[in-house]
């Protein structure tokens, strides 16, 4: 098991907390209730019948070991007025994972990423919008950390890959086949058929170089100019 590791950012003006541990994020519900104004505790949101609905839906998808029996309980008493379950209770009854209090140095209610993303709404619909943004800028920025560190293989975010492009360098594949390379420049050599349909003897000096005609002449009669 690897170590778990604490991050924290920033949202409205509300550092939020961040365990992630075996690639899994959970975010502090504790911090993020700052953000909302009056008195509430997170037991409030955990008595909605919504919120109740909404982590049986997320247990039953990526947890094998979820308590139906237990959650149809809490579900039906769910919304009434003399309703009250903490998140231990839940834990504990329902063998949940997505939420989960802890003590100590980093103590508080954590949830995982997508249901605190939920949490988010609760708080208003803007520090939902924000809470997404600034979470996905803190991974975009551990990935790009890792990555020039060469420590991991996740692929580089889009905006960190464009940014970091050397401007000088050897170019790519598909540009270099659009570079044409120029040809080094011949002159063109008459050689004997060139004389020779060109209509013109070569004793007539008349076309190629003396070189040339005198090679043409070497290899036939001078009264046979046709080489």
């Amino acid at each position: 098991m690897s170590k778990e590791k604490k991050l924290s950012f920033d949202v409205l003006g509300t550092s939020i907390t961040v365990l992630s541990r075996n690639d899994e994020d959970y975010i502090s519900l504790t911090d993020m209730l700052k953000a909302k104004e009056g008195d509430f505790f997170i037991g409030d949101w955990l008595r909605n019948r919504n919120t109740v609905e909404f982590l049986g839906i997320w247990e039953r998808v990526h947890n094998p070991d979820f308590n139906y029996g237990e959650f149809d309980i809490i579900k039906s008493q769910a919304g009434l007025n003399s309703y009250r379950i903490s998140v231990k209770d839940w834990t504990a009854k329902t063998n949940a994972l997505g939420l989960r209090a802890t003590t100590g140095r980093y103590g508080g209610t954590y949830a995982h990423k997508d249901i605190a993303f939920e949490f988010g709404m609760w708080i208003s619909a803007e520090f939902k919008v924000y809470l997404i943004k600034e979470f996905q800028r803190l991974k975009d920025d551990e990935i790009s950390r890792l990555r020039w560190n060469g420590t991991s293989s996740a692929p580089l975010p889009r905006s960190i890959t464009a940014s970091t492009q050397m401007p000088f360098g050897r170019p790519s594949s598909r540009l270099r086949s659009r570079v044409r390379r120029p040809r080094p420049f011949t002159r063109a050599r008459p050689t004997c058929s060139t004389l020779r349909f060109s209509g013109i003897p070569p004793e007539s000096g008349a076309t190629g170089t003396p070189r040339q005609r005198a090679m043409c002449a070497t290899r036939q009669p001078s009264n046979n100019w046709l080489c």
